[in-house]
């Protein structure tokens, strides 16, 4: 090849009016990532690099799921991937609270909350509540009479005819609130109930199994009779 030759074909593949085209299937690398003059690699990472598998961003607890596949953005032990566990959380995502998880008490589901139905734990008041902490749960918070007919179908195996719930005056006297401190302006006393008989009736508990069912009594939170609910959701 002579000398004019070799000219030639260098400028015509070096030129700035090269037809050269990326391959199919492939794009350009945008100019800001090309080495400068000193060799250096540009650090902006280029428009829509986010590999296919890549979870969707931004991932707030670092469980490599974004807001698209986890259900709480906040907690690294719930996303799509998760098996349960017995937390008090939907940890898989699925829309259930602790399903199939391995609990203390039986599991049943009502208006997207998780209840524990301690049917053989019998215990007062303060340990009840204890219990259900330890799970993620607190005692039983009823909000209206559709649920309190609920759970009294759902405990009717129980073996006391009362259940402790989360319902106290403990604070104060007279003003009763939930174990979780949130008022409860739903109530439904027996007749002639609170009446914090002996000045020693700061607990509540619900009637599952006599001709008071549904309805709500004060007792003595150191009674170790009843057994009871917890509730998550």
């Amino acid at each position: 090849m002579n000398a004019l030759l070799a000219l030639t074909l260098w400028i015509g593949c070096s030129g700035p009016d090269s037809e050269y085209e990326p391959p199919e299937g492939t794009r350009a690398l945008p100019e800001e990532n090309i080495a400068g003059a000193a060799g250096e690699p540009s650090t902006t990472a280029p428009p829509d690099a986010t590999p296919e598998n890549t979870p969707d961003l931004p991932d707030e607890d670092g469980d490599g799921f974004g807001p698209l596949e986890d259900c709480d953005d906040a907690n690294a032990t719930v996303n799509v991937a998760m098996d349960e566990r017995c937390d008090g959380l939907d940890n898989n995502c699925n829309g259930e609270i602790d399903e199939e998880a391995d609990c203390p008490c039986e599991i049943a589901h009502q208006g997207g909350h998780a209840y524990q139905f301690c049917g053989h734990l019998a215990t007062d008041w303060n340990s009840a509540r204890l219990h259900c902490e330890q799970s993620g749960y607190t005692l039983v918070q009823i909000d209206n009479a559709e649920e309190d007919a609920w759970l009294v179908t759902q405990a009717a195996h129980f073996r006391t005819p009362y259940v402790w719930i989360g319902l106290n005056d403990k604070k104060t006297e007279g003003t009763w609130a939930w174990a979780n401190g949130d008022p409860a302006p739903f109530q439904t006393w027996n007749k002639g109930e609170p009446n914090n008989t002996s000045g020693r009736e700061d607990c509540g508990i619900l009637y599952v199994s006599t001709e008071k069912t549904g309805k709500w009594n004060d007792r003595n939170c150191a009674d170790a009779r009843p057994q009871f609910i917890c509730e998550a959701g």
